[in-house]
């Protein structure tokens, strides 16, 4: 689903490691519906993430790119944005904290999935 905006919002709950993150970029492409003008990636449930996960965030944004379709990272927990900060990453990818406080939930431990909220 995309909201009037044309924008999709993701969520990626788990541990983006290097077990589930290289199948990351390819499941977020699938995901997105035809016709999206922008994704939201939202962290918020994401239990644990390493070089991996960032790399596949980064691959997610290049791939995105290509499609001329903008990606923002929000629902960032304070290790998630430390994280991009410490790397530089937080300079390359758009973050936003805004998000709304329904959608915040418990953090979710395993492998990372994906699923589709807006």
């Amino acid at each position: 689903m995309i909201d009037h905006n044309r924008q999709a919002t993701l969520q990626v709950c788990g541990e983006m490691d290097a077990m589930s993150a290289p199948l990351l970029p390819t499941v977020v492409t699938r995901a997105l519906p035809s016709g999206v003008g922008s994704v939201r990636l939202d962290l918020s449930r994401l239990s644990f993430c390493d070089a991996a996960g960032l790399r596949a965030v980064v691959e997610i944004h290049d791939q995105l790119g290509v499609r001329r379709v903008p990606l923002v990272l929000v629902g960032l927990r304070p290790k998630t944005r430390q994280l991009l900060a410490i790397t530089g990453l937080d300079e390359l990818l758009p973050l936003d904290d805004v998000l709304s406080v329904s959608r915040l939930g418990e953090v979710v431990h395993g492998p990372a999935t994906v699923r589709q909220i807006s």
